[in-house]
């Protein structure tokens, strides 16, 4: 909102904090809403991938659901349900508010006080879920109606305190995008793959690494090699300077870019904030990738790349008879 607004919306937050209702038409209009994002995702074959690969990766812990949920699952929410569940978790213990703008300090605070004050007292729930124990090596394969064949490599990953963050998040963009080694091995050189690269879920539990590759059935097998390859080079060799230039100018340029959003800055703080890590946590990025070495990513990458401790999860295109 504009600067001048801010007291009449901070009151619409409020609001909505404090005297939220779930009216059962909403929550009807937000089920189809998002049943029509569950049928969109299930047309994307790395979704299916995807899918399979949290179920080896996080048996029976939360990280092996997707955020859209399941059609049967969303189709039973209540509305009861939904009020309850935000009535734990909308708690003082468990509420940040991140003011950014074309406010002063002092301004925001008055905007928070009197406001906030009826926020019910509490701490912030805890997360009640056992740690995810996965049996690795798995594999999964499936065929699904679809013109592309799908490979992940998927590793135990990481958390959002973990020290090994910068040095992961570098190694993701060292192995990401057409210019990587990766991307040149598996599509440049040898034209197998329509897409290749790597993510990470970093939660506030160990997530995952995850390395992958849209291609053609026939490749699956040498794709899967060029990976274990590529596992085997930063591992034992490390990366070279000109990426960790690359990945780290990347990065940089990329926090840079967010600051012209407030939206976005606000939102890094506050969960920043949330996590545990402190809102000034991203505003220390340039310090922090600056000072990440090659070392460090190599012994990252072997803590964590083991390829004893992958899950590979492949959807292949359905035979046609």
């Amino acid at each position: 909102c504009l600067s001048a607004d801010a007291g009449f919306f901070m009151e619409i937050l409020t609001d909505c904090l404090l005297n939220a209702s779930f009216p059962d038409p909403e929550v009807t209009k937000q089920k189809t809403v998002q049943l029509a994002a569950i049928d969109e995702e299930h047309e994307r074959p790395i979704f299916m991938a995807q899918e399979a690969l949290r179920e080896l990766l996080f048996p029976g812990h939360p990280y092996r659901l997707h955020p859209l949920g399941r059609k049967d699952t969303v189709s039973r929410i209540a509305r009861d349900s939904l009020l309850a569940n935000f009535r734990k978790h909308v708690v003082a213990g468990n509420v940040v508010l991140s003011v950014f703008g074309d406010v002063t300090p002092d301004q925001a605070l008055q905007l928070a006080e009197g406001r906030l004050a009826g926020v019910p007292k509490g701490p912030s729930p805890l997360a009640a879920c056992a740690k995810a124990q996965p049996k690795l090596p798995a594999r999964s394969e499936r065929r699904e109606p679809r013109e592309q064949a799908i490979v992940l490599a998927g590793f135990p990953g990481i958390s959002v305190k973990d020290p090994r963050v910068d040095a992961m998040t570098l190694l993701q963009y060292v192995m990401n995008g057409l210019s990587s080694d990766l991307g040149i091995a598996v599509r440049e050189n040898r034209g197998l793959a329509y897409f290749v690269g790597a993510y990470q879920q970093i939660g506030v539990e160990p997530g995952a690494y995850v390395i992958y590759a849209g291609t053609h059935e026939k490749a699956v097998p040498e794709v899967e090699k060029l990976f274990n390859g590529e596992i085997n080079r930063l591992v034992t060799q490390g990366i070279r300077p000109e990426e960790l230039d690359r990945a780290k100018n990347q990065i940089i340029a990329d926090y840079e870019m967010s600051l012209q959003d407030n939206m976005a800055v606000a939102m890094n703080s506050a969960l920043d904030e949330l996590y545990g890590l402190g809102f000034q946590h991203a505003f220390d990025t340039r310090r922090r990738f600056e000072a990440v070495t090659a070392d460090a990513i190599k012994r990252a990458a072997a803590s964590v790349l083991s390829t004893n401790g992958a899950a590979m999860a492949i959807v292949l295109p359905e035979k046609k008879e």
